[in-house]
């Protein structure tokens, strides 16, 4: 039995959590958090024919909808430090975690309050809709967490193992889309909302994006026991991947914009040069795959969802 007194004792357990937190889970998921709950607020008012301005009610509605995404992120955290510990002690041996600065069993008792916290914001729904989509999305994380039941075999197919753990992304879509609304629930078909369905692909693509440019590492950088796209690919071979993820996310972004207005054409163009730019930052790899090469690809990957999602949520309000 967790005793709480023991591991999340103040003032020096709670230190212990904000070092890890500002190493492992750091502010910009807040950000990212809100962002994506509003894009899918944004689109589930538009499928729903539901007003476009926004009341207090709907401000509340993205409070809470955003803390449940931050929350099931936590989880997702959470899960991967349990399920990487020993590895990372010996790749990383510097974390908070390795260094037993913080320990395991507190970050348990974290991520067993934020699961009930996602929980009680899918009860809160009143819905059997949310709490089935919410099921959903606990047993597919509880799958990540066993890796499916082949972990060697998956270690070994590292884009098997990037785009089945990275399809965690649409349960969260599906289950943040019953959170928005009542309207939104009844509503809620998801084999017959194609706006919905293409939404989740960009998100898909997206969060591929960030995972194999994250996994594109510099010579520097490998490390023997770790695994990467550029070592299993080489750089030429880890880039081309980043490159037609980066294509199809902008052809779907693109497509899914064009379908919902007609007034803003030119809405793409923002994506469209930060792709230009991502390229340019990949090529520049290529040339010379360093760790400062890797950053910026990573940056120009964040800027190119970023974008991509303002210019939706700009094209679903108005």
């Amino acid at each position: 039995m967790l005793h709480l007194e023991e591991n999340l004792a103040p003032p020096q357990s709670f230190k212990s959590i904000f070092i890890w937190a500002a190493e492992r889970f750091p502010a910009v998921n807040i950000v990212s958090s809100y962002l994506l709950y509003i894009l899918i607020f944004s689109f589930s008012q538009l499928e729903s024919g539901a007003p476009k301005s926004w009341g207090r009610t709907d401000i509340k509605n993205i409070f809470f909808g955003g803390l449940g995404i931050l929350l099931q992120f936590l989880v997702l955290r959470i899960l991967d430090e349990h399920k990487d510990f020993d590895s990372d002690k010996a790749n990383h041996p510097l974390r908070a975690l390795s260094r037993g600065i913080l320990q395991l069993s507190q970050l348990r008792v974290i991520g067993v309050l934020a699961c009930l916290g996602t929980l009680l914001l899918s009860l809160a729904q009143r819905s059997e809709v949310s709490i089935w989509c919410w099921l959903a999305m606990l047993m597919w994380t509880a799958l990540m967490k066993f890796e499916f039941f082949c972990p060697q075999w998956l270690k070994r197919h590292l884009f098997v193992y990037s785009w089945s753990h990275m399809l965690v992304i649409i349960f969260m879509g599906i289950w943040s889309w019953t959170m928005t609304t009542q309207v939104a629930i009844q509503h809620f078909n998801l084999f017959n909302q194609a706006q919905m369905l293409e939404l989740l692909l960009v998100l898909f693509c997206n969060g591929m994006i960030y995972e194999v440019l994250r996994k594109t590492k510099g010579p520097e950088e490998e490390k023997p026991t770790e695994q990467s796209f550029s070592k299993l690919w080489g750089p030429a071979g880890a880039i081309k991947l980043s490159f037609v993820l980066l294509v199809l996310s902008l052809v779907l972004f693109a497509h899914l914009g064009f379908e919902m207005q007609k007034q803003f054409r030119y809405f793409y163009i923002p994506g469209l040069v930060v792709a230009i730019l991502s390229a340019i930052s990949f090529y520049g790899y290529l040339k010379l795959p360093t760790l400062e090469a890797r950053k910026k690809n990573e940056a120009c990957g964040a800027l190119f969802v970023l974008v991509s999602y303002l210019s939706l949520i700009f094209l679903a309000i108005h």
